[in-house]
């Protein structure tokens, strides 16, 4: 998409969208007066699977995500690389999450000027959030509200299992309960239900799924 120029989010969508093993290379979108912002704006109960995103250069206002500005449905086996940026409620996939996210990744960077800003997700209001972690840096550094997986959020409203954020890097070590902390090296060397320097790394991941590459890879999806 480099010559496609500044793309149009499309509009709340409720059907089911596979990528189907391919990549979507160089999106970008500079909508910074706008909410709902990423290659989809919102999410209504429909399904996005098997979207691979590389080198977004996504940036809107508020409920801003690589992939989905605003989720209220499911996005199974799916990754974001690039970078995202917003004001608020900004999230490297997601901006606000009120849906399942099932087996994703994210590398990147996410910025959000008026905070919660997350790795994975901006802001969590419900719904899940399994299988999944994220890297990349999140700034700036004294907003509120930030998460190297999940920018708010209350804990007691997320339910979610074995997912992981890279702690070493920047914006990712204050982070909030809302996610695994590990180090690159502990990410980048696990295999599936493995311990590294004493602490498991994910657990309960499927290998058929996940790719975890050599000790110097971190996962990818298969």
């Amino acid at each position: 998409m480099s010559g496609y120029g500044n793309w149009d989010p499309f509009p709340a969508f409720s059907g089911i969208f596979d990528g189907n093993g391919y990549a979507i290379s160089n999106l970008k979108t500079d909508l910074a007066g706008t909410d709902h912002v990423g290659l989809f704006s919102q999410l209504n109960g429909g399904k996005l699977v098997n979207i691979n995103l590389e080198n977004v250069d996504v940036k809107g206002s508020v409920y801003v995500g690589g992939l989905v500005g605003y989720n209220e449905g499911t996005i199974e086996d799916s990754c974001v690389s690039g970078s995202v940026s917003g004001n608020s409620q900004v999230g490297g996939l997601v901006g606000f999450n009120n849906g399942t996210i099932i087996q994703a990744y994210t590398t990147g960077s996410v910025s959000a000027n008026n905070g919660n800003a997350g790795g994975l997700v901006g802001r969590f209001q419900g719904g899940t959030i399994s299988y999944c972690y994220a890297v990349g840096e999140v700034s700036p550094d004294g907003v509120l509200k930030i998460g190297g997986l999940c920018g708010d959020g209350s804990t007691n409203q997320i339910y979610f299992s074995y997912y992981y954020y890279d702690s070493s890097l920047p914006g990712h070590s204050n982070d909030n309960g809302r996610g695994e902390p590990r180090t690159s090296g502990q990410l980048k060397q696990g295999t599936a239900d493995s311990e590294i320097n004493g602490e498991m790394v994910y657990t309960g991941w499927d290998p058929s799924v996940w790719d975890f590459g050599d000790e110097n890879d971190y996962p990818v999806l298969r």
